[in-house]
């Protein structure tokens, strides 16, 4: 899936209620994280992704829209 141009995955773990997220940041660095649910585990990757965004554009001199 995209959020924000950027790839992420969100996979169901063997456990009964387990969600397992892996933002793909670039090409050397990625985040993994896990949820409860499906919807849980989607809005925490966005989450990452949101704020690796806000980062890249502060270190970059851009103003940033607040969401």
């Amino acid at each position: 899936m995209l959020y924000r141009g950027i790839e992420y995955h969100v996979s169901q773990t063997s456990g009964p209620r387990s969600w397992k997220w892996t933002v793909i940041l670039d090409g050397k660095q990625t985040m993994t994280g896990e949820s409860w649910d499906r919807a849980a585990a989607v809005l925490d990757a966005e989450a990452v992704i949101a704020k690796a965004v806000k980062k890249s554009r502060k270190q970059q001199g851009q103003v940033t829209e607040s969401l």
